[in-house]
């Protein structure tokens, strides 16, 4: 069961997720996704994420209970938007699609309300969407191949029809 909690709470930080809170008064212009699209644009189904050479499938998580729909991850934009527990957790993205693999950067607001970078990198194929994103805040961080690690997660995403 640990490794489920793992799971989730790399999901939540290293995505680089910022919650949102029902009465958060700084919703609004800032808050919303761009309307302009995305390469990655779309509704995902999460299917495996691994960190520190642990890897949970979408079986762990259903046999855990987790459903499908507490799996799904939103790219608009330049937003990437996890719905979890019945909270709303955003990340504002940049992709640079000119570079092999491409590149993410992926900002949001820390506990203190500094803006925090994290950089990582994806590939599109069909519709298996793959990041790798690195728990540093230095692009000199981020990832080169889409491998785990202690500081690197590696994320498969199932895009939904």
């Amino acid at each position: 069961m640990k490794r489920y909690a793992l799971a989730a709470v790399v999901l939540a930080l290293v995505i680089g997720c910022k919650k949102e809170k029902e009465k958060d008064k700084d919703k609004g212009k800032d808050n919303e996704p761009t309307p302009a699209t995305s390469p990655i644009d779309g509704t995902y189904l999460i299917m495996s994420v691994e960190q520190k050479g642990q890897k949970v499938t979408a079986d762990d998580l259903a046999k855990a209970g987790v459903t499908e729909e507490k799996r799904k991850l939103t790219v608009q934009g330049d937003t990437i938007i996890v719905r979890m527990r019945g909270m709303e957790e955003r990340s504002f993205i940049k992709l640079d699609a000119s570079k092999t693999p491409g590149t993410i950067d992926s900002t949001e607001k820390d506990d203190s309300g500094k803006l925090v970078t994290h950089y990582g990198i994806y590939k599109l194929e069909g519709d298996t969407l793959t990041l790798c994103l690195g728990e540093g805040k230095d692009p000199k961080d981020r990832p080169t191949a889409f491998r785990s690690s202690a500081t690197n997660m590696v994320m498969v995403l199932k895009k939904q029809k």
